[in-house]
């Protein structure tokens, strides 16, 4: 009986999005002497999931927008998912160079999004590295 309320607590709480695959991509150029990140995370809606709503990206401490893909086709309206659906999920960061100096936890991404009403967040926890893009 108990297994069989954890069970339920589980999947009624759970996360309804899960990662498959996070990479990152540094960029460096460009005028003002920038440089930036680039965050690609690929997820799974895990459950029927049409009231899903993704909002926005949270990285080292600073809201960001995001853009979502699905069939590599960008998504106008950024909610309505359908059980496995597989979505892609893009945001970046740029810095001044001075600034960049200080950041204490460069990938600290958060992607925030509401689910059944409920403001819900999807920390990334590791990236795969891409080449640095060097800018002229």
């Amino acid at each position: 009986m108990k297994l069989l309320i954890i069970t339920f607590i589980f999947l009624w709480f759970g996360n309804p999005v899960s990662i498959i695959k996070s990479t990152k991509q540094e960029w460096k150029g460009g005028q003002g002497a920038s440089q930036g990140v680039n965050y690609k995370i690929q997820v799974v809606v895990k459950k029927s999931a049409t009231e899903i709503m993704f909002n926005s990206a949270v990285i080292n401490g600073n809201n960001s927008n995001i853009k979502v893909y699905k069939n590599n086709k960008l998504l106008e309206k950024i909610g309505g998912f359908n059980r496995n659906d597989t979505l892609i999920i893009i945001t970046s960061i740029t810095y001044k160079i001075e600034d960049r100096k200080s950041v204490k936890h460069p990938d600290d991404v958060v992607i925030k999004y509401r689910y059944k009403n409920r403001n819900m967040q999807l920390k990334v926890k590791q990236f795969d590295k891409l080449k640095t893009i060097m800018y002229p």
